[in-house]
């Protein structure tokens, strides 16, 4: 089989939530000698990750992605993270049970987005290696899974965190959301909460601090 037949392979995986099979076909990639695993690989592995709760395990093959990079070319895409920050998302808001490892979820999906802001690398996640960052800031949806990581962070500290609003002001006023949000996100409760908690905060004019 070649490259193609292995990601559709991890595809079905990823709908399933399959994640410990997701990860054997991705092993196996890897152990070819004649194919190296390319975005949409590790992009389903997050996935399948992500439908299962698993935010250690979408986070650890999104650092070996990184650490493998020079081999494989691999560069980090706007749907690849996009899966990445969706996968932690979802852990954070079921997955996980305490409350200090949820916020450092969000904490650590906020410090991806300041990220790119700034072209550097928190955590060894690689989001320096964003060819295009306007891509990112370009897109709703992503956009919206950073913003809603703000927001629940906000929700979770015992009074209100203004370097948070203005991160999260930052993320609502960008031109991706001029026109508000598409039908299509505002059918997602978390994405529309999120928005309007943003959006709130920008009329009351919170969040004067610098991000």
């Amino acid at each position: 089989p070649d490259l193609a037949c292995y990601n559709a392979l991890l595809r079905s995986c990823a709908n399933a939530g399959d994640v410990g099979r997701a990860q054997e076909v991705l092993q196996e990639i890897q152990q070819c000698v004649t194919m190296e695993p390319n975005d949409v690989s590790y992009r389903e592995v997050i996935r399948a990750a992500g439908k299962s709760r698993r935010s250690d395990v979408a986070i650890s093959t999104w650092q070996m992605a990184i650490q493998q990079q020079e081999q494989t070319r691999w560069r980090p895409t706007v749907d690849s993270l996009s899966a990445l920050v969706i996968a932690i998302l979802r852990s954070a808001s079921s997955g996980v049970d305490d409350d200090h490892t949820r916020q450092g979820l969000y904490k650590l999906v906020g410090s991806m987005y300041k990220a790119i802001l700034k072209g550097t690398s928190p955590h060894s996640m690689g989001m320096h290696l964003i060819s295009d960052p306007q891509l990112v800031f370009a897109d709703q949806r992503l956009m919206s899974s950073f913003l809603q990581a703000v927001t629940s962070l906000d929700a979770m500290q015992p009074q209100s965190n203004e370097k948070l609003r203005a991160l999260g002001i930052s993320i609502v006023t960008l031109p991706c959301f001029q026109d508000g949000l598409t039908p299509p996100l505002l059918k997602n409760p978390s994405y529309r909460s999120a928005h309007q908690t943003a959006q709130k905060w920008l009329s009351d004019g919170e969040g004067q601090a610098a991000v």
